[in-house]
């Protein structure tokens, strides 16, 4: 669909992911780059909250210096498990919380970081829970409840990333991303439990010491629950008409959208084959390896 509208010369905000297959995501890739006068942004929503833009500003000032690791997640606990219908069928779906959740967490971690490239990943799917889904959704399930990848990037940083849709974890719903710089660690969680802070160290020797800050949000953010998801789309819609009307590139790219489709490739390949898939070159763009789908068959 996003292919047929710029072909009919449209502006494209298109939400994630940008496809179910990496074929197909880089089909579009060349589409886009076929109509360099059209705007085309992924909806990465968690990029405009008013937290994450607070945490990116202090980053963008050197406060955490070099980002060289992060962990970040979405998880559910068995309490949290809603779906029903398609979403739980790999033919429909794509597949399961690391299409789903995953996508969102990879790309927020990745913005915060300064949108280094994947260059590889090692990955693990688990299959724990397809009876208690099934028996929820009445329907048929085929992807996973869990999945876990470590990502190498390459200016030498690292990414451990775990999501779920169903886990034996006290919350449900823990949504997190914690950075570890050089010059402090900043931690984002959201959920029934909300921090931000960031903590960094003053002093020399025995006279270091830790100092935790939590960056001031605006006054209505805390003023009104959920404001923080509905300010979101606000903004990213409002970066989207913005970057049309001025003819620059939105905040999302289809740069941005195609590296997450790698690596969530990259790790059901890697869950397959109990190997690290190393991804396309960062640099050289002609040598793109095609998976055939992103969950193994």
């Amino acid at each position: 669909m996003a292919i047929d509208a710029l072909q009919a010369g449209k502006h494209v905000l298109l939400e994630k992911p940008i496809a179910h297959i990496l074929a197909d995501g880089e089909r579009l890739a060349d589409e886009v780059a076929r109509h360099p006068d059209l705007g085309f942004m992924i909806a990465f929503n968690n990029r405009y909250r008013p937290d994450s833009i607070v945490l990116k500003q202090h980053i963008d000032a050197g406060e955490l210096s070099r980002i060289y690791y992060a962990k970040t997640g979405w998880l559910r606990g068995a309490s949290g498990f809603f779906l029903s219908g398609w979403f739980t069928q790999r033919d429909r779906s794509g597949r399961g919380p690391l299409i789903d959740l995953g996508v969102h967490m990879l790309d927020l971690t990745l913005w915060l970081m300064g949108n280094p490239r994947p260059v590889s990943v090692s990955g693990s799917v688990y299959h724990e829970f397809n009876d208690v889904m099934h028996q929820s959704t009445g329907t048929d399930v085929d992807v996973e409840d869990l999945a876990a990848a470590f990502v190498k990037l390459d200016n030498g940083a690292t990414v451990l990333l775990d999501v779920s849709w169903l886990s034996h974890i006290e919350e449900s719903d823990l949504i997190y991303t914690q950075l570890f710089g050089s010059g402090g660690n900043a931690t984002i969680r959201r959920g029934p439990d909300e921090d931000f802070r960031i903590v960094s160290a003053s002093g020399r020797g025995t006279t270091r010491t830790t100092v935790v800050s939590t960056p001031k949000l605006p006054a209505w953010v805390a003023s009104e629950p959920g404001y923080q998801l509905y300010a979101s789309f606000r903004a990213e819609i409002a970066d989207f008409v913005d970057s049309v009307q001025e003819g620059r590139q939105p905040g999302a790219t289809i740069t941005h959208g195609l590296d997450i489709l790698r690596v969530l490739d990259g790790i059901y390949r890697s869950a397959e084959t109990g190997r690290e898939t190393v991804l396309v070159d960062a640099v050289d763009e002609d040598h793109i390896e095609s998976g055939d789908v992103l969950a193994p068959t």
